[in-house]
């Protein structure tokens, strides 16, 4: 089985989407030293701890523009261990909510999100006790 090892978000502005998910999320992004694909505006982003690993991802120059109103890359989930102060913590960061929390009886519950550069992205809050 193949697994995803790692992640990349699109940015109109690279600065403002870095500031989002490290204010929201707790993300360690930082600029990278050299170039890919004709910009050196592509960012490494950690997502775990030394105790906790994450997945690693990117943030770069979004190439174009957005085609779709909801969809406009690679959707991620969020895992998250408290959906209510995230959800508070994506608009006081400059994100939105697109829809409110909803209960996914014997799974959790989600929320779905855009940040601040208009990608789409769920938090997802685990709990089999849900109902």
């Amino acid at each position: 089985m193949a697994g995803i090892v790692y992640f990349t978000i699109q940015a109109d502005d690279i600065e403002r989407a870095a500031a989002f998910y490290s204010k929201t999320f707790g993300w360690e992004i930082e600029k990278w030293g050299g170039t890919w694909a004709g910009t050196d505006e592509y960012w490494l982003i950690n997502t775990g701890t030394a105790d906790q690993p994450g997945l690693a991802g990117t943030l770069m120059k979004r190439p174009g523009p957005v085609q779709s109103p909801l969809l406009n890359g690679f959707m991620v989930g969020i895992q998250s261990t408290a959906i209510d102060a995230d959800i508070q913590a994506v608009t006081g960061n400059g994100g939105s909510i697109l829809s409110p929390k909803v209960t996914i009886p014997g799974v959790g519950w989600v929320a779905y999100c855009r940040d601040t550069e208009g990608n789409f992205f769920e938090l997802r809050h685990m709990d089999p006790a849900a109902a």
